[in-house]
């Protein structure tokens, strides 16, 4: 983003904007995949380890509503990243 709001991206949108899109892209692929496996650890985990304090708070984490925030976040960022390139 430092680079979109001090440089100078004339004649570099598109290039810019492929790398901005390509970062929003790995992260949002990272952060799903890590999301994912949480939500495994979570299904395997024993009845000893739910009992626990932090067994219980884990177990009802919203890992669907965190994954779709988190898509939300990544697509605002690299949308006002884009929008700030091309305006």
């Amino acid at each position: 983003m430092l680079a979109i709001a001090l440089g100078d991206t004339a004649e570099k949108e598109y290039a810019m904007a492929a790398l901005s899109l390509a970062g929003g892209i790995m992260g949002v692929i990272g952060t799903l995949r890590t999301m994912d496996d949480l939500g495994s650890l979570i299904k395997d985990l024993d009845d000893e380890m739910r009992e626990t304090h932090y067994g219980s708070k884990l177990v009802k984490a919203p890992i669907p509503v965190l994954k779709a925030i988190i898509v939300i976040i990544y697509f605002l960022v690299v949308g006002t990243q884009v929008f700030y390139l091309f305006s």
